[in-house]
């Protein structure tokens, strides 16, 4: 099992690793992004878009 360990601070542990949706929206008010981020220090792993299902 792999150990993730913030770059930024050293904080190590998947439990620091949060993820939230971007500030920022679309014009018509949706919300595009998810940001990865470190919760002690703020350090951004990645940025995904949102994934939509359609039925």
């Amino acid at each position: 099992m792999v150990n993730l360990q913030c770059p930024n601070c050293g904080t190590s542990g998947i439990e620091n690793v949060v993820s939230g949706n971007s500030v920022r929206k679309s014009k018509d008010g949706d919300i595009r992004f998810h940001i990865v981020y470190c919760m002690l220090c703020g350090y951004i792993y990645g940025v995904f878009g949102k994934i939509e299902t359609t039925m």
